[in-house]
């Protein structure tokens, strides 16, 4: 999560510039306002936008003019900015995403037909 220098904690976020992918906004987002790479591998729609599930690794930057801080929690922190039923359904349902995708047949359906 960041946190803005305005603003309180909230999942790195931004818009897509003419020309890229939602995917390649995600990543590019993601990178610039935390250091760290985004591989994403699902998505959800939502009426101003989407929001993408995915997996992350690297190291996270220092903070900069427009992030004041960058926290990975396990749990998470009271100072939200957007209502907490909100993310606890984000990361509901980012659970499930995640619990599928590390345990996927890597090679598909193998039984005999």
């Amino acid at each position: 999560m960041v946190r803005n220098r305005n603003r309180a904690w909230e999942m790195p976020g931004g818009r897509i510039v003419p020309g890229e992918s939602p995917e390649e906004a995600v990543r590019r987002e993601f990178l610039e306002e935390t250091g760290l790479e985004f591989q994403p591998i699902a998505s959800r729609s939502l009426d101003d936008g989407c929001v993408f599930f995915g997996l992350v690794g690297g190291e996270t930057k220092k903070p900069d003019d427009e992030i004041a801080e960058i926290g990975l929690f396990s749990k998470l922190p009271d100072n939200l900015s957007f209502p907490l039923v909100e993310y606890d359904e984000m990361i509901s349902e980012a659970r499930a995403v995640l619990k599928n995708y590390i345990n996927r047949d890597p090679l598909g359906d193998t039984s005999p037909r």
